[in-house]
């Protein structure tokens, strides 16, 4: 899940550079005591690539879901099944939720 993978990379910045990721880009360290997900997940490795990795894993379960759903509904909506199912394959490939 995405807080899943939020979490991993958060424990593994916090670990291996906490100092960078909590850093204020105009102030200096530290304004902050815990990072923003944008510091967590940015450009610091491993943590963004643990991310990258973890929302991948989840890709394959919530596409079967996307199709099941289109398999289901096809019969009593098909332009609403399309529909939907592009929807939801959009926001899964682009990790909208």
């Amino acid at each position: 899940s995405l807080a899943g993978a939020f979490l991993g990379a958060l424990v593994i910045g916090l670990q291996l550079h906490y100092r960078k990721i909590v850093q204020n880009e105009h102030f200096g360290y530290p304004d902050e005591w815990f990072p923003s997900v944008s510091a967590t997940i940015g450009d610091r490795y491993p943590g963004r690539n643990v991310f990258q990795l973890l929302i991948a894993l989840t890709c394959p379960s919530r596409l079967l879901l996307h199709a099941l759903w289109y398999v289901l509904l096809s019969r009593a909506a098909p332009g609403r099944a399309k529909a939907l199912f592009f929807i939801g394959f959009l926001r899964t490939v682009t990790c909208g939720g």
